[in-house]
């Protein structure tokens, strides 16, 4: 049996607006070059989800197959609040004001 861990760091990033998505996973790609970033429609999440099993997902609407099915995820401006609400391997955080810094941090914590 594989360890998962030897498997390649892949993540998805959503976003309905797609200026906030390609940035998002511009920057990923750029600052992370070995994880692996496949950037999505918010309608294409759960296909994407089910065809690249990420380890990471990344997003503006939650949704129950991500919250039940992803190791990771990252639900950004949830009820529009300047914050986002973080699952790491099933520990729940809140992060305050998003920024791209704080996001490659989970990027590297999920990995």
């Amino acid at each position: 049996m594989k360890n998962e861990r030897c498997l390649p760091m892949n993540v998805i990033v959503t976003h309905e607006l797609c200026a906030y998505r390609e940035a998002i996973a511009g920057t990923i790609r750029a600052l992370r070059p070995a994880v692996m970033v496949w950037s999505v429609t918010v309608s294409d999440l759960d296909r994407a989800l089910l065809d690249h099993a990420p380890r990471l997902v990344i997003c503006s609407h939650l949704t129950e197959l991500v919250r039940t099915q992803a190791p990771s995820w990252v639900l950004l401006y949830p009820d529009g609040a300047d914050r986002a609400e973080i699952s790491i391997l099933g520990a729940y955080e809140l992060l305050p004001q998003v920024a791209l810094d704080r996001l490659l941090d989970v990027v590297d914590r999920a990995a």
